[in-house]
């Protein structure tokens, strides 16, 4: 499989998954990638949720939550199905979503 074809298979898979997908820098905690379904989910257009943070597009209802996540981001830690996390919308609604983090 050439270069290309690795490329446009990615974009295929980003496209088609039919969960809500944010690629992120585990560094800078910036949004590098989204699919549709999160621009759908959350209202905000690609370029509007580009320029947030994990930290601004997701809270916790629990004790720890951030830090769990910051773990799962940078050490593999397994962080699958999580409930009591919610995803903000551009009409500041927050939406209550079960999260998976996967490094």
């Amino acid at each position: 499989m050439s270069v290309f074809d690795k490329a446009e298979l990615a974009d295929a898979l980003l496209s088609e998954i039919g969960d809500a997908l944010f690629l992120l820098d585990p560094d800078t905690d910036r949004l590098l990638e989204v699919n549709p379904v999160a621009l759908r989910l959350t209202g905000f257009s690609r370029a509007e949720v580009l320029q947030l943070s994990a930290t601004q597009l997701l809270r916790f209802e629990v004790s720890g939550g951030a830090q769990r996540l910051r773990a799962a981001m940078t050490n593999a830690v397994a962080f699958q199905g999580q409930d009591g996390c919610a995803l903000r919308t551009k009409s500041d609604d927050w939406l209550p979503v079960s999260l998976t983090v996967s490094s």
